[in-house]
């Protein structure tokens, strides 16, 4: 029974943990493609390229 709960807890924590992981992933991946475009920005305008 209480083996049955673990279980069920367990896949449910596993589950949130993949989702929190993956979210972070797309967030860090948003904020790196934000900085590179940022950076190309201030590249453009301070040496006109």
């Amino acid at each position: 029974m209480f083996n049955d709960i673990y279980n069920f807890v367990w896949g449910l924590n596993k589950k949130t943990v993949f989702l929190i992981l993956d979210i972070n992933f797309f967030l860090t991946l948003l904020l790196l493609q934000n900085v590179h475009v940022g950076t190309f920005t201030w590249l453009h305008s301070r040496f006109k390229i």
